[in-house]
């Protein structure tokens, strides 16, 4: 999440609750795998018991071994386990109603990563056409070079392959690379018009 700072507060609180819900969710994670590790343990100490037996070896440790993890399975784990969901359910509501009630803050405090982010897809996906067209050159130097002596057949230079990609991030280029935000909110801050990009590759 967004450190917090004073443009970013919305998205600090919003942290603060995820981070408490998630601590939440661990808590009743918890509960879960010791009842099932109680009950693991009644199994592992009746073998044990079965095994003192057996071997004529004293029974009393196995047979105190034993009570002890009935008695742990005994514990109040179905209460726990109630208890630990109602937190969760608690943490989960705090995080609707934030969202809910801030949204609009959320918006205006993700709205400059959102944009940081289209530009930087596409300066990305113009470098893909540009190291394409790079690529090609190089390989159309060579099939000129080697045709010159004669060994183009014999010698034939790989092809790229790479048609389709080139096509879709050219469309997408040409288009119009939307924001990471919901479509109503990048269709609100959207110009009304826009200029057309140009792909020369």
């Amino acid at each position: 999440m967004s450190p917090r700072s004073k443009s970013k507060k919305t998205l600090a609180g919003l942290g603060d609750l995820e981070v408490q819900l998630a601590e939440e969710r661990r808590r009743l994670a918890r509960v879960g795998h010791e009842e099932r590790t109680a009950i693991e343990g009644v199994a592992a100490a009746r073998e044990a018991l079965v095994a003192a037996i057996a071997s004529d070896k004293p029974e009393r440790t196995a047979q105190r071994a034993l009570e002890a993890a009935e008695a742990r399975t005994r514990e109040p784990w179905q209460e726990r386990r109630s208890a630990a969901q109602r937190r969760v359910l608690v943490a989960e509501a705090a995080v609707v109603r934030f969202i809910t009630d801030n949204l609009g803050a959320i918006s205006a405090e993700v709205r400059p990563d959102a944009d940081q982010a289209k530009a930087d897809l596409e300066q990305a996906l113009a470098g893909v056409l540009d190291a394409i067209k790079a690529w090609e050159g190089i390989s159309s130097r060579w099939d000129v070079l080697l045709a010159t002596i004669g060994a183009g057949a014999s010698r034939p230079v790989p092809l790229l392959g790479l048609e389709r990609v080139r096509g879709e991030v050219r469309a997408a280029l040409e288009g119009d690379l939307p924001a990471p935000m919901p479509r109503e909110e990048y269709e609100a801050a959207a110009p009304k018009q826009r200029p057309a990009r140009v792909v020369t590759t």
